[in-house]
């Protein structure tokens, strides 16, 4: 168990990396490049500390964290994506409903959806692989099926807060509304 509460506490040292390091360079035209490569310089950080845990356990590869392929992986990914899409879908209306801004349509390019598309693919393959490949796994065996998505699923819903700090920022219900988005959706993920 202490090295399932370990590895949690070392991924959320390793997301709030990028604030804490950066903060030096707050006010300066340097702040949002540091910032963002300190973000980018996250995920595989999350990977390589996943990796490090499993080899301490004497695992030997990465088959283990779950990266495995098969006949269902394709319809997997795929019904993971429309799901995704719907929930985002889902998530948008409600956050329009209480008051939520949309950003104009002019500000949206082709660039802007390539570069999301570039960042979010490898960022979401990168936490499967730490939040459900190893953390999940381990919860699982400790507390059971159950236990494990619940736990887990909850502690990757909590470690996205960075998001909306600092308080005030970002309206309660709204914060709520995500952090319950992101809790539902680690159980949906973890139950594939």
């Amino acid at each position: 168990m202490g090295r399932v509460i370990l590895f949690s506490l070392l991924m959320l040292l390793i997301v709030e990396m990028p604030h804490v390091l950066s903060a030096p360079f707050l006010g300066a035209e340097s702040y949002e490049s540091v910032h963002s490569l300190l973000s980018l310089m996250t995920f595989p950080l999350m990977f390589f500390a996943a990796l490090q845990f499993l080899k301490q356990e004497g695992g030997t590869s990465v088959a283990e964290l779950g990266l495995e392929t098969d006949k269902k992986t394709w319809p997997h990914l795929i019904i993971g994506g429309i799901a995704g899409g719907a929930a985002a879908a889902l998530v948008f209306l409600i956050a329009i409903a209480f008051g939520g801004q949309v950003a104009s349509p002019s500000l949206i390019s082709e660039g802007l959806v390539l570069a999301v598309i570039i960042i979010a693919i490898p960022v979401s393959f990168l936490e499967e692989l730490c939040y459900r490949g190893y953390m999940m796994t381990r919860m699982t065996e400790l507390w059971g099926r159950g236990k494990g998505i619940a736990i887990s699923s909850l502690i990757f819903a909590l470690i996205h807060f960075s998001w909306w700090a600092p308080l005030g920022s970002v309206p309660y219900h709204l914060i709520i509304l995500f952090t319950l988005n992101l809790f539902v959706g680690g159980v949906v993920l973890s139950l594939g």
